[in-house]
């Protein structure tokens, strides 16, 4: 979807806007997701995970988490995570997309 959406929106950018502006925009989208992702999606210790420093559980509660079901597809679309790597993967794609569009379709 992302590698389908973005050349076409990063086009529009730049004949609306201008290079310039199109990275500028692009860059900013990606700025504050990542300190979005950074600030709220992130958990960077192992005590966060009910996890022990070397690894090991720390509770034994935390065996019957550990342990998950696996998921569906439709389980899997309606998660956060889902979609904050779809988005990733758009925002990604999308600043090739400018390179490539200046690139290839600039004027000279």
């Amino acid at each position: 979807m992302g590698g389908t959406v973005s050349p076409l929106l990063v086009h529009w950018l730049i004949e609306t806007f201008g290079w310039r502006r199109a990275f500028e925009a692009i860059g900013a989208v990606i700025v504050a997701t990542l300190v979005h992702h950074r600030c709220f999606g992130t958990r960077s210790s192992p005590r966060d995970l009910g996890l022990q420093p070397d690894g090991g559980l720390s509770n034994p509660a935390a065996t019957e988490a550990a342990s998950a079901p696996s998921r569906t597809v439709r389980d899997a679309i309606g998660t956060a995570n889902f979609w904050l790597l779809l988005l990733g993967s758009t925002l990604v794609i999308g600043a090739i997309g400018t390179v490539i569009s200046h690139s290839f379709f600039s004027e000279r």
